[in-house]
């Protein structure tokens, strides 16, 4: 997991009906448990409370799991946390028809940009009813006509399901444990006709401030979380000339191009990954979005570095153009606009933007997760486990470097303590004086900064102590280098303020 994910379950949380506080975190209940564990307690039930925070107390606080925020040490409170999906064990689940829903619209945008379609687009696409001046299918089946013809070329009418390539693809879900669920504030960017600012999901107004905009709470699985899942290509669809009579060519031609290894799938949907990450920071570089930007440039050097991974963009927050795959033409988007009424004419569209708030401000785009095969995982941990260690080391060392300077600064405040008040008056001058403390206190002394004989020729005694030690005492000096000179005589006139 590269980045915060979430996929909804269409519920919420409620505070004191879903969840509690014990502390400082929140705690999801697994309230079936707490009621079990309340009915085989002693207490009896007539004397129970009826709050569930009362009820969490009598029963225990670990009958369920916490939500940490995102990023760590944020305090995140809200009344209402939209739910992640789960299983019946409440483990956090990615689905399979998520994950086959990113690789279906990365294949569909790559079909088209490579030209797979002999006969273009503009046919397939809907086009305006004249008599009703509104388009001919409606939006849900705007691009119906053009999906049949990617992913199920060969088909009659009613075979659809079919022939569709993905037949040849399965998909298994992703279970991830519940203590890698995370707390994510998510905020809007919305750009209007007056440029970049944040939406405020209340009260339903665009303003300059993050903070000034109310956003969402979701849980959601926090970045360097991992799970595995089964991704199997069936083999006798693609490549068996029986199943090539029945599903015919253009089905087995794609089939083999797209799943024929895994280095072909994983390059497809790379390289669409790479186009949308590159679209995406110059989107945000465009609106003054920079963490955001840097985000985005951020898996891309991943990508970079770590090419033997598939990633992909999943679930909630990767917006219009993520769920549409991002591969039309300005003036096609302008058709579709139009024909839809797809936003406000003259204003920029997509035009939102949903972040995580991580650190200083919105940065983290939802959803992007990284896919390995076994083999490759078993390398990336050891990676990581190398960088955790290195990382604890760093750690360590850093927490030694800040004991020692505690300790440093607890002797100097004891040894500043035992000093008399004149001491502290000579160190704090001595400080100041840079690479000649003494010439310092020279300069106090002449300006008559202690009146008591004594104390003067205490400080005279500093002086010629610290000149001693650093080979500055010179009286006798009978050269002409005029540094020298000037010393020599600074020296006379300590020696005046011994025998005063």
């Amino acid at each position: 997991m590269l980045t915060p994910l979430h996929v909804g379950s269409g519920r919420e949380l409620i505070r004191d009906i879903d969840y509690v506080r014990c502390g400082a975190i929140p705690r999801v209940l697994d309230q079936e448990a707490l009621y079990r564990a309340l009915e085989s307690g002693e207490k009896d039930l007539r004397s129970l409370p009826s709050k569930l925070t009362d009820l969490a107390e009598v029963a225990g606080c670990d009958l369920g799991y916490d939500l940490p925020s995102y990023p760590r040490g944020k305090v995140i409170d809200a009344g209402r946390i939209r739910e992640q999906e789960k299983d019946a064990l409440l483990h956090p689940l990615l689905p399979g028809s998520s994950l086959m829903g990113a690789i279906r619209t990365a294949l569909f945008a790559h079909a088209i940009e490579t030209g797979v379609l002999q006969n273009g687009v503009s046919s397939l696409l809907p086009t305006r009813n004249p008599s009703k001046q509104k388009a001919s299918v409606p939006p849900k089946s705007a691009a119906a006509r053009l999906t049949e013809t990617v992913f199920s070329p060969d088909a009659g009418r009613g075979q659809r399901p079919n022939f569709d390539i993905l037949r040849a693809l399965k998909v298994g879900d992703a279970l991830f444990s519940s203590d890698q669920l995370c707390l994510i504030d998510v905020r809007w960017m919305n750009l209007g006709f007056k440029g970049a600012g944040w939406r405020s999901m209340s009260s339903r107004r665009t303003v300059p401030n993050w903070r000034e905009a109310d956003g969402l709470v979701a849980e959601a699985a926090q970045p360097r979380s991992r799970a595995s899942f089964a991704l199997q290509v069936d083999e006798f669809l693609p490549a068996d000339p029986l199943a090539g009579q029945v599903l015919g060519a253009d089905f087995q031609s794609r089939a083999s191009g797209w799943f024929g290894s895994f280095e072909a799938l994983r390059e497809i949907l790379n390289g669409h990954s790479i186009q949308r990450l590159q679209s995406e920071a110059a989107f945000f570089r465009t609106n003054g979005v920079s963490e955001a930007e840097k985000r985005c440039r951020q898996i891309l050097k991943e990508i970079e570095q770590q090419p033997e991974g598939i990633y992909l963009q999943i679930g909630w927050g990767n917006g219009w153009r993520g769920m549409t795959g991002d591969w039309m033409d300005e003036q096609t988007e302008q058709e579709m606009r139009s024909l839809y009424r797809l936003g406000r004419n003259g204003a920029p569209f997509p035009k939102t933007r949903r972040l995580a708030v991580n650190g200083s401000g919105p940065s983290a785009p939802l959803g992007w997760v990284r896919l390995h095969t076994p083999e490759n995982s078993r390398a990336l941990e050891e990676q990581a486990a190398d960088q955790r260690r290195a990382a604890r080391a760093k750690e360590e060392e850093q927490r030694r470097k800040r004991e020692e300077e505690d300790r440093a600064a607890a002797e100097r405040q004891a040894r500043r303590d035992a000093m008399s008040p004149l001491q502290r008056e000579m160190e704090e001058i001595e400080l100041r004086g840079g690479d000649n403390p003494g010439a310092a206190l020279l300069q106090a002394l002449e300006q008559g900064k202690w009146d008591q004989a004594d104390e003067r020729r205490r400080v005279a005694e500093r002086i010629r102590s610290l000149w001693e030690q650093g080979d500055k005492r010179i009286p006798d000096f009978g050269g002409t280098n005029k540094q020298k000179v000037k010393q020599r005589d600074r020296c006379l006139k300590v020696q005046e303020w011994l025998f005063c």
